[in-house]
């Protein structure tokens, strides 16, 4: 199925992309492999990334995963006082 429905890059011969909708499905899969990582804190696949970039991105989205570390980052520049 996701090769049937690909979409051809314009311009580029022999270059595919999924289609929206497999787009979509791996994005769904890859954020409930995230929900799993963190609720049974497997952290073995961070420890073996030795690209600097990644690990800066995988601290970042751990970071934006943390409700109350969001929450009080957000809400704690914004005055409520008026």
């Amino acid at each position: 199925m996701v090769f049937g429905e690909r979409k051809s890059i314009t311009g580029k011969s022999n270059v595919f992309v999924p289609s929206e909708k497999h787009k979509f499905i791996l994005n769904f899969i890859h954020s409930q492999l995230s929900i799993i990582n963190r609720t049974f804190n497997l952290k073995e696949s961070e420890t073996s990334i030795d690209n600097v970039q990644v690990k800066r991105y995988i601290k970042i989205y751990n970071w934006w995963q943390d409700p109350p570390k969001l929450y009080n980052a957000y809400f704690g520049i914004i005055d409520f006082s008026l």
